[in-house]
């Protein structure tokens, strides 16, 4: 994670790396990889990257979410992604990238909030 901290990110670049990443375009697909970038991005600051943060924590494909969700899955269970989302994690991202203007983050507070 050492390194993520010197890149400064364009929201071209998150939009093509979370296309490579979760998408699986060129590279293995990874929501733990995905999850990584997008918090170095969010970090920063950038919008984008908040939202699609955001969006990543709310359908339960964050890495914490996911290993949440092996953990407490015997063989035979099924749990859905909506079941390991963390909707206080997604908010606040949301809430982030609605404050820069982010239109669609704007939209997903008042649905989740409705």
């Amino acid at each position: 994670m050492e390194c993520l901290r010197v890149l400064t990110f364009t929201p071209y670049f998150v939009r093509f790396l979370f296309l490579l990443l979760l998408q699986g375009r060129g590279v293995l697909q990874s929501d733990s990889d995905a999850t990584r970038w997008y918090q170095a991005a969010a970090s920063q600051g950038l919008a984008d990257a908040q939202f699609n943060l955001g969006n990543l924590y709310h359908k339960g494909r964050t890495k914490d979410s996911l290993d949440a969700d092996r953990s407490s899955m015997d063989n035979t269970s099924r749990v859905s992604a909506r079941d390991c989302s963390n909707e206080a994690e997604a908010v606040r991202w949301f809430q982030l990238a609605a404050e820069q203007g982010h239109m669609a983050a704007e939209f997903n507070l008042g649905v989740m909030f409705e």
